[in-house]
C-alpha cells in the first residue's frame, strides 16, 4: 500500500512546473514584448509598476482578455517515436483595472490572473501513470497607489489577496500489487488563499529617458484538498485500500520577480523599450505534501532562477499606434526534471499590436504573439519517477499562439 501511495504522491509535484506564470496583463504591454515597467502609462502600471499610478490622469475603466491557444506533442525515445499530443484547449485570463488620481496621488485597483494554465494528454497516452489532465487558476485582487515626491521621481505599492485552486488527474495502475495488473482515475483537487505584494520606482531622468523598477513577492499557497479515486471497476473495489481516499495539503510557492527596464522617446512618434525580468524559481526547490495516514512526503525540485529579456517599440501615426516586440525567456527547469504536466523549454516570443480611439474617450488595443518553444530530449537524463522505474524519457515540443484585447475608458 506505501508504494502505491508514495508513487501517487511523488506524481503530485509534477503539477507544478514553470508554464504557469502569465505576464500578459494589458494588450499594448503585450504588443510591446512585454517591457512595460518604464512606460507604466496605462491602468495596467497597477500591474507592471504601481508607480505609474501617480502619472496617469482623471479616472480611467480598462479591461480585457487574453487567448492563450497551445499545442505541445510528446514522442518516446527511439524506436517509440508515436508522437501524442496534448488536446487543443484555448486559456482565457482576464485583466480589469480601475484608476484615479488625487493631486500627486494616484490609486487603482484590479482584478487578474498571474498563475494558471493546463493541460491535457488524455487517458491513452504512456505518461497517463504521471498524468492525464491538470488545471490550475488563480485570480489576484489587488489595491495599489502611487505617489510624485518628486516632478521626475514615483514611487508605488500594491496590496493583493490570492486565490488559487487546481485539478490533477492520472492513472493508478495495480502492477505489482497482489499479483493483479489494472488501473483507475485518480483525482487531486485544491485550494487555498494566500496575500501578496508589489513595489515600484519610475524616474524620469529626461523628459524622453525613463528608467523603472518594480519587485513583485512571491505568493506562499499551502494548498488544501482531497484526493479521491475511482473505485468503480472490479480490481479497484478489490484493492481499494490502496488507492488515495483523503485529504492532504501541499505547499506551493509561487516565485518573487524584479523588472527593471528603460525606454526612449526617440521622437513624437517613436518610443522604444527594454526591460529584463528576474524571475525567482529557487524558491520551487522542495515540494512538500503531507497526507493524514502516510508520512509527509518532501519531494525535490530544483527549480533555477532565471531571466526573461524583452524590447519593444512603437510607432504613432496619430489615429492609431502600431507596435512590436522581442521575448527571450529561460527555463528555470533542469532537463533531469523535466515533466508532462507543463513540459518547459527556453521560449522566443514575437509580438505585434495597435491602438486607435473608437471614440473621444474610448481606446482599442489588440496584440498578438506566437510563441516557440525549443525542443526538449530528457534522452538519459530524466529522474522524474514513473512508476518506481528510471525516468520518463522522451522528445517535447511546444508552441503557442496567443491573443489580446482590451479597452480604456477615460471618464
Amino acid at each position: 500500500m506505501n508504494k502505491l501511495i508514495f508513487t501517487f504522491l511523488f506524481s503530485t509535484s509534477v503539477l507544478f512546473s514553470s508554464g504557469f506564470q502569465l505576464n500578459e496583463h494589458g494588450s499594448r504591454a503585450v504588443g510591446f514584448g512585454g517591457a512595460f515597467v518604464s512606460l507604466a502609462n496605462d491602468p495596467s502600471t497597477l500591474f507592471f509598476n504601481p508607480a505609474g499610478l501617480s502619472k496617469l490622469s482623471g479616472t480611467m475603466i480598462y479591461g480585457g482578455g487574453v487567448f492563450i491557444m497551445p499545442t505541445t506533442s510528446f514522442r518516446g525515445i527511439s524506436p517509440q517515436i508515436t508522437e501524442y499530443k496534448a488536446k487543443n484547449k484555448t486559456y482565457t485570463p482576464i485583466t480589469f483595472y480601475g484608476t484615479t488620481k488625487f493631486g500627486d496621488l494616484g490609486i487603482g485597483i484590479g482584478v487578474n490572473n498571474q498563475y494558471g494554465l493546463g493541460i491535457d494528454w488524455g487517458k491513452e497516452w504512456p505518461g497517463k501513470s504521471l498524468v492525464t489532465d491538470t488545471d490550475l487558476q488563480t485570480f489576484f485582487f489587488t489595491l495599489g497607489a502611487g505617489y510624485s515626491p518628486m516632478d521626475n521621481l514615483s514611487i508605488g505599492a500594491t496590496f493583493s489577496l490570492a486565490k488559487a485552486s487546481f485539478v490533477l488527474n492520472r492513472m493508478q495502475d495495480f502492477i505489482g500489487a497482489a499479483n493483479i495488473e489494472g488501473e483507475t482515475l485518480v483525482s487531486l483537487e485544491g485550494s487555498d488563499d494566500a496575500a501578496a505584494y508589489s513595489v515600484g520606482l519610475l524616474y524620469e531622468l529626461s523628459p524622453e529617458i525613463k528608467f523603472g523598477l518594480n519587485y513583485r513577492s512571491q505568493v506562499d499557497f499551502q494548498l488544501q484538498g482531497t484526493a479521491t479515486s475511482d473505485t468503480s471497476s472490479s480490481i479497484a473495489k478489490t484493492l481499494n485500500n490502496f488507492l488515495p481516499n483523503e485529504a492532504f495539503t501541499a505547499d506551493f510557492t509561487a516565485p518573487w520577480n524584479l523588472h527593471i527596464g528603460a525606454s526612449y522617446q526617440f521622437n513624437p512618434t517613436f518610443l522604444i523599450s527594454t526591460e529584463y525580468q528576474l524571475v525567482g524559481w529557487d524558491v520551487m526547490d522542495t515540494l512538500i505534501a503531507d497526507f493524514k495516514k502516510v508520512a509527509d512526503m518532501k519531494i525535490p525540485r530544483m527549480y533555477t532562477n532565471t531571466g526573461i529579456l524583452k524590447v519593444g517599440a512603437e510607432y504613432d501615426f496619430e489615429s492609431y499606434q502600431i507596435r512590436g516586440g522581442l521575448i527571450y525567456d529561460a527555463t528555470p527547469v533542469p532537463v533531469e526534471w523535466i515533466d508532462p504536466t507543463l513540459p518547459d523549454a527556453n521560449r522566443i516570443c514575437y509580438t505585434a499590436g495597435f491602438s486607435t480611439n473608437l471614440t473621444e474617450n474610448l481606446k482599442l488595443d489588440a496584440a498578438f504573439m506566437w510563441v516557440r518553444g525549443s525542443e526538449v530530449k530528457t534522452d538519459g537524463k530524466n529522474l522524474v519517477d514513473f512508476r518506481g522505474r528510471k525516468g520518463f524519457e522522451g522528445v517535447y515540443n511546444s508552441y503557442a499562439s496567443v491573443g489580446s484585447i482590451s479597452l480604456q475608458y477615460n471618464l
